[in-house]
């Protein structure tokens, strides 16, 4: 069942590389990215891709919950627009870079202090990127990871299982001020360490794998990587990007209390501001279509305003600022996260849970997307580029409900044998022009 879920669109060289564990050669990927040899910011595009490499081959990380390999999202994601003439849009180079590296801080550290840390790693690696840091701060979503913890720690202190919707508002906000008090142990600098040693692992054990396959092509590894006709002048090029980056980290210890602050800073306000829109304010609605069968309508109002409200407000918002600063790619962290979730839909979801999920990230996209550029018109700035990437967006949105109705159907009945949630799925594809939602 789950093989008819899988992408139709043709792979190019370097997906294709990835596909087969293989790590594609320098002159190759340049070519995927659309990128001269000559450009500047060529180097910053490998080195974001080989580090996407060393971060995403280790076996745990190698796989996104859509079962999509990680790696190829952080690719393809980034030059998907340059290859469809439907998209009229495409991501400049800086954005590429951006995009590459976008979740290094959730995928690798998981958790607000190595969001930090990784955040301070990137700066000192793209020195010549001045924003980098910035926006990378801003597409890391802060919110999700905090959200996660406050739902463990409530699942993990029940003595007996209680459905989140009989949980009331007032009982989810002693949890949430009880992981607030503990959050200087959270951020400490034992928790630091943790973190660049996390990462430092997974360049290490790269850099271990590459250099046994160039010297002996033959060598097995776990997982099964190979290199994909590398020359001598690509063999060291990547060793060389990965002993700097292994330097680089190594120096970006000495940040420790900067990051300490900024991390205690930052999860302060991100468990404060939780805490608010849970105690203060009427939760976003979410359609009855959109929720899957066993999904609390609670917890999904909880994290989709967290999501719009609180992760892409402050994006956009953040986005408003920098316009007016007349900054360079000052759209980036934005077109950035239009460009992930057009990515996630263009992945088929291969349960009905992940497609109720998708959708709604999306639709939150979109809308968001939708009021940004009336804003940038409004005041004289060009918003073609975000029209014309949520416009994509809400095209590749529609075509995958609507073109996979009937199959996403049969699914529903596979897994939950309930005629109603298959009856709640079909009216799922009236609902999806955000554009006219709010």
């Amino acid at each position: 069942m789950i093989q008819l879920f899988k992408q139709q669109i043709k792979d190019d060289a370097v997906s294709m590389a990835i596909r087969q564990h293989k790590t594609a050669s320098p002159e190759i990927v340049l070519k995927g990215y659309g990128i001269s040899p000559e450009d500047p910011i060529s180097k910053d595009i490998l080195t974001s891709f080989y580090l996407s490499n060393a971060f995403y081959e280790h076996s745990e990380d190698k796989k996104r919950r859509d079962d999509k390999y990680s790696l190829r999202h952080k690719y393809e994601g980034a030059v998907r627009p340059d290859k469809r003439s439907e998209s009229h849009f495409s991501l400049s180079p800086y954005m590429k870079v951006l995009y590459t590296a976008h979740d290094w801080g959730e995928d690798i550290v998981k958790s607000i202090v190595g969001a930090i840390v990784m955040e301070h790693f990137v700066k000192n690696r793209f020195p010549g990127n001045p924003d980098i840091q910035t926006d990378h701060h801003l597409v890391t979503n802060h919110y999700g990871s905090v959200w996660k913890r406050i739902m463990k720690k409530i699942n993990s202190d029940k003595d007996e299982v209680i459905p989140f919707d009989l949980m009331k508002k007032s009982s989810i906000l002693p949890v949430i001020e009880g992981l607030a008090a503990t959050l200087e142990q959270q951020v400490d600098r034992d928790a630091i360490e943790k973190s660049f040693d996390s990462i430092n692992d997974r360049l290490v054990w790269f850099q271990s794998m590459f250099n046994s396959l160039w010297t002996h092509p033959d060598y097995q590894c776990s997982p099964n990587l190979k290199l994909d006709n590398i020359d001598t002048e690509g063999y060291c090029f990547i060793r060389d990007t990965l002993d700097q980056s292994i330097d680089i980290l190594a120096e970006t210890r000495k940040e420790t209390e900067e990051i300490h602050t900024i991390a205690y800073k930052t999860g302060e306000q991100v468990y404060q501001n939780i805490h608010d829109i849970i105690d203060q304010r009427a939760l976003s609605l979410v359609p009855s279509t959109l929720l899957s069968e066993n999904e609390s309508p609670l917890e999904a109002r909880i994290k989709k305003t967290i999501y719009e409200d609180l992760y892409l407000g402050r994006m956009i918002k953040a986005t408003k600022i920098r316009l007016g600063e007349v900054k360079e790619d000052a759209l980036a962290a934005f077109m950035v996260k239009i460009c992930d979730a057009t990515d996630n839909v263009s992945q088929l979801p291969t349960s009905i849970e992940k497609l109720y999920t998708t959708v709604r990230k999306a639709r939150a996209v979109i809308r968001q997307a939708f009021k940004l550029s009336q804003w940038m018109y409004s005041r004289g700035y060009s918003s073609s580029s975000i029209q014309h990437a949520a416009s994509y967006l809400n095209s590749r949105l529609i075509s995958m409900v609507k073109s996979h109705r009937k199959l996403y159907g049969e699914l529903a009945r596979i897994e939950t044998l309930y005629d109603e949630d298959t009856t709640a799925y079909e009216h799922i594809s009236d609902r999806l022009n955000p554009l006219e939602k709010k």
